[in-house]
């Protein structure tokens, strides 16, 4: 390969593309994932360019962040199934997300605590009890209030969000 970044970056994008496109099985997402990819080559392609391990890191760097990413859709997905959208293999809308994040502010601190522990930060109820100084019994407790709550104010939103000024 050449040393020059702007030479390679066609074939080391058709490189990255594949793994992602199988594993997300969405082509704009499987780009974002092959843009990242090469963007972070890039960060290290001093390193890089005279590797001969060059194709290997790229496909397992791109195999690595496509994973993470269908991590991170399925922490979202059981809060997307309360605005109506499950899409465990797409990335969440802006409008949805903000919708999530109002609808948390208008529920109780500690159940809003349980709520992002859980499906932002990805702890184990364990894990959060041990932070919230509660017992694991009383986290079930606060998580399945806290989406009864979010579940009845987002039922509420009746009206499509309007771009603010």
């Amino acid at each position: 390969m050449s040393s020059n970044f702007d030479d390679c970056f066609d074939q080391l994008f058709a490189l990255a593309i594949k793994p992602a496109w199988r594993l997300l099985g969405d082509r704009d997402e499987a780009e974002n994932v092959a843009a990242e990819v090469l963007a972070r080559a890039l960060v290290r392609w001093t390193v890089l360019s005279d590797s001969p391990n060059l194709p290997g890191w790229i496909v397992t760097v791109s195999t690595n962040l496509s994973i993470a990413h269908l991590r991170k859709a399925k922490r979202w997905s059981p809060l997307l199934s309360l605005v109506g959208t499950n899409n465990s293999h797409k990335q969440t809308t802006i409008d949805e997300r903000l919708d999530i994040d109002e609808a948390l502010l208008g529920i109780s601190k500690r159940q809003r605590d349980a709520l992002v522990m859980r499906y932002y930060l990805d702890y184990s109820e364990a894990e959060i009890a041990g932070t919230l100084g509660i017992s694991v019994s009383s986290v079930k407790t606060h998580i399945h209030r806290g989406l009864q709550s979010l579940r009845l104010l987002l039922a509420d939103r009746s009206e499509p969000r309007v771009a603010r000024d």
